[in-house]
């Protein structure tokens, strides 16, 4: 049965490429393509009072997504409040969800007072989720306070609960004590695990020591489970012997065996002997066996020249 509907798919695609004439017609459509591509591109070097008309005028008529895109870009490269008008238009009211994605990103890349607030009415006016994220971006390329403000918001207390985790990534991409302070305010307050979980990475992407503490707080007692294993983890990124010192902690006092398994995944992510030399010692030493094999599995994955005589030694123990 299976291969009567490859046989049949592959009749349909040669009747179709058996037409007479198909392939020229193709390759006549791909050339006018191009060349309506370089068309539009060559407006780059006219005047906007001239190139304007010609892409209000095109960006209305055309269909093509491909052409209507490069037309967006084109626009959002003149400098006149005409062209920055059209662009908000687009971003508001075109009936192709991507053309308003990229006049929306491109309103992003203005950094003033009123990229802020076309982005602020759009966001606040619009019911898609996926609108709602690509403007959060934007916010975030705006470097004023009013666009901060306003992230901020989103992140607190948005009733989109992906627009609050797509807003506290962008607050971790930079890195400042007033960034931190948002983060570790929004992490106090709220209940909800996915969105603890998305400040933990945000912390774990900022440089700074009031991060690294508020990290290792939630890893050592967090009464959220899943927000200690996600603390842990990202501890387990970064190689140096801080992270060695304190997941050595963590898994001496942590009674949940859940922490432990975490733990032994993120000693298995620092390359060091250090760390490899702990895996051994569970593995050998420790009382529960799950644990045991936990850290016996990833001793075999190591890669360290010591690893076959450890596993030598642990299958001929008596």
């Amino acid at each position: 049965m299976k291969f009567t509907k490859i046989i049949l798919l592959v009749i349909m695609v040669l009747s179709v490429l058996l037409i007479p004439g198909y392939g020229v017609e193709k390759v006549k459509n791909d050339d006018k393509l191009e060349l309506k591509v370089a068309a539009l591109e060559s407006l780059l070097t006219m005047k906007s009072d001239s190139v304007l008309p010609i892409l209000e005028k095109f960006l209305k008529s055309s269909v093509n997504l491909k052409l209507r895109e490069k037309a967006v870009f084109i626009l959002s490269q003149q400098s006149s409040d005409k062209a920055f008008s059209l662009l908000v238009n687009l971003a508001k009211k075109d009936s192709s969800s991507k053309i308003r994605e990229k006049a929306i990103f491109w309103i992003g890349q203005n950094n003033s007072d009123k990229s802020y607030k076309h982005l602020s009415d759009i966001y606040n006016s619009s019911k898609d989720s996926r609108i709602k994220q690509k403007i959060i971006f934007s916010l975030a390329q705006l470097n004023n306070e009013k666009a901060f403000t306003k992230l901020s918001a989103i992140a607190k207390s948005d009733p989109d609960i992906k627009s609050r985790e797509k807003a506290i990534f962008w607050i971790g991409q930079t890195n400042n004590d007033k960034n931190f302070k948002l983060l570790s305010e929004i992490y106090d307050s709220s209940k909800e695990s996915r969105i603890k979980q998305k400040v933990i990475f945000s912390l774990s992407q900022l440089n700074n020591e009031k991060a690294y503490t508020k990290l290792s707080t939630i890893a050592k007692n967090d009464p959220d489970i899943k927000a200690r294993e996600k603390a842990i983890f990202w501890i387990g990124q970064t190689d140096n012997d801080r992270n060695f010192n304190l997941l050595s902690e963590i898994y001496k006092t942590a009674k949940n065996i859940r922490i432990k398994q975490k733990v032994i995944f993120a000693f298995s992510q620092l390359k060091n002997e250090k760390a490899f030399n702990r895996l051994v010692i569970i593995a050998k030493d420790e009382k529960d066996n799950e644990l045991r094999k936990k850290a016996i599995f990833w001793i075999g994955q190591s890669n360290n020249p010591k690893a076959g005589k450890i596993l030598e030694e642990i299958i001929n123990e008596k």
